[in-house]
C-alpha cells in the first residue's frame, strides 16, 4: 500500500516536470523567433542610420549644371527607376543637379523622381516596400487614381562610395561647395527613419552609394553663394 507522502512526492514531482518542461519549451521558441527574425522587427524601418546637421550661415561656389548617364547602386537597396517613353504615366528620373570638388574629393547630388499611386518618403526595394504598406494598412491599400511624385537627393562622396538621402527638389543653385557641401536651408525637408515616415529636419539617411565615375561630368564654378545652408555630414 502506497503510502500518504509517497503520494505526495510523486504529485509533487510532476508539478516540477511539467514546469520544467513548459519552462524550456516556451525559451527554445523564443529563441527561434528572435534568430528567424520574427519578433522585434519592422519591415518599415529604413534600415540605415539617421544623421543630422546644424543650419548655418555659409558661403561657398555654386556650380553649374552636370550631366550623369550611369546608373545608381545603393546598400540598403532602392527601387528600379522605370522611364516611359511616352512620358504618361510620368516618367521616373534619375539626373545630376550639382557635381564638384570638396579638398581632393569629388561629390555630386544625384535628384531621382518616383512617381507612384503611394509615394513613400524612402523608396525602399519593392518587396520591403509592399511589406510596410500592408503592415500599415493591414492588408492591401486604398491608392490614389493619379501617380504622385516622390522627390528626393542623394548626396554622394563619389571617391568613398558613401551617399545622404533626404527628400528633396534641388537645383543647382540649392548647393553650395566650400570646406563641405551645403544645401539651402529652405529646399530641404529632411529624412524619415520609417519608409512613410515624416522626414525629421535637417536629418540624412547615411548609406552606400556608388556611382558610375567615368559616367560623371562636372559642371563649372559659376559664382560665389552666401545664405542659410544645411551641412552635409561628411564633407
Amino acid at each position: 500500500m502506497i503510502s500518504r507522502k509517497t503520494v505526495l512526492f510523486i504529485s509533487l514531482f510532476t508539478i516540477i516536470i511539467t514546469f520544467l518542461f513548459l519552462y524550456f519549451k516556451n525559451n527554445m521558441n523564443t529563441t527561434v523567433m528572435n534568430k528567424t527574425g520574427g519578433v522585434g522587427e519592422d519591415p518599415c524601418d529604413v534600415g540605415a542610420p539617421l544623421v543630422c546637421s546644424a543650419v548655418v550661415n555659409a558661403s561657398g561656389v555654386v556650380w553649374g549644371p552636370c550631366n550623369y548617364t550611369g546608373s545608381i547602386k545603393t546598400e540598403p537597396p532602392i527601387m528600379p527607376l522605370h522611364k516611359e517613353e511616352s512620358g504618361y504615366p510620368p516618367s521616373d528620373e534619375l539626373a545630376c543637379v550639382a557635381a564638384g570638388t570638396v579638398g581632393n574629393k569629388t561629390w555630386a547630388v544625384i535628384k531621382i523622381t518616383y512617381w507612384s499611386l503611394m509615394p513613400p518618403t524612402f523608396p525602399a526595394a519593392p518587396g520591403q516596400l509592399m511589406k510596410c504598406a500592408e503592415k500599415i494598412c493591414g492588408g492591401p491599400c486604398a491608392v490614389t487614381l493619379v501617380p504622385r511624385p516622390l522627390y528626393a537627393a542623394f548626396v554622394v562622396d563619389v571617391d568613398d562610395g558613401v551617399g545622404y538621402y533626404t527628400v528633396s527638389a534641388l537645383s543647382y543653385e540649392d548647393v553650395v561647395f566650400s570646406d563641405a557641401v551645403y544645401l539651402r536651408a529652405d529646399a530641404v525637408a529632411g529624412a524619415p527613419t520609417k519608409i512613410y515616415g515624416a522626414p525629421y529636419r535637417n536629418c540624412f539617411i547615411k548609406m552606400r552609394v556608388w556611382l558610375e565615375r567615368d559616367r560623371l561630368i562636372l559642371g563649372k564654378p559659376l559664382r560665389n553663394a552666401t545664405g542659410t545652408f544645411v551641412r552635409v555630414p561628411g564633407g
